[in-house]
């Protein structure tokens, strides 16, 4: 015959597991999942397709971090210049910090610092008309960017079209 006690202690920790299990649950099924629709989706794929953007330091790694994104450059056509993030936004760069925002970047920490910008030539772009990769960078770190096009009906997109 086989007998088993279980203490209050014991008793306590069921209990106490029993309800931890249930708040995981809970809040697993509460969690909007990625399929939803509206721009909150749109922008958590977004996010969840810009690769790493730490120790960005050589123009190789700068090339890879646009390939991790979907962007194939001629490297060769790199150019770069200086760049000061204005103190107060206007409503251009407020916008502008929106399609950063959109991306799992933030402009805001960066008023009134100088960054480097770094633009190439896009060879992979299927929108019919030529496109750059434009891509910011303060202190080895991509902290902004965008793809865009100056023609007549041009356009600004992020890395990632949503």
């Amino acid at each position: 015959m086989f007998v088993y006690t279980l203490k209050a202690t014991t008793l306590k920790y069921i209990g106490v597991m029993t309800l931890c299990i249930a708040a995981i649950v809970i809040t697993v099924a509460l969690v909007p999942s990625n399929t939803a629709t509206g721009n909150g989706a749109e922008e958590l794929q977004a996010v969840a397709s810009v690769p790493d953007s730490k120790n960005v330091k050589k123009r190789s790694d700068r090339i890879e971090f646009l390939k991790g994104c979907g962007i194939e450059v001629d490297a060769d056509s790199e150019s770069v210049k200086s760049v000061t993030i204005p103190e107060e936004f206007d409503e251009v760069y407020s916008e502008y910090n929106d399609l950063q925002l959109s991306q799992g970047f933030n402009l805001e920490k960066y008023k009134g610092k100088e960054i480097e910008c770094y633009t190439y030539d896009v060879i992979n772009f299927d929108g019919g008309t030529p496109a750059v990769a434009n891509l910011m960078i303060y202190k080895n770190r991509v902290i902004g960017g965008d793809l865009s096009s100056a023609e007549m009906n041009g356009f600004q997109q992020g890395f990632v079209k949503t």
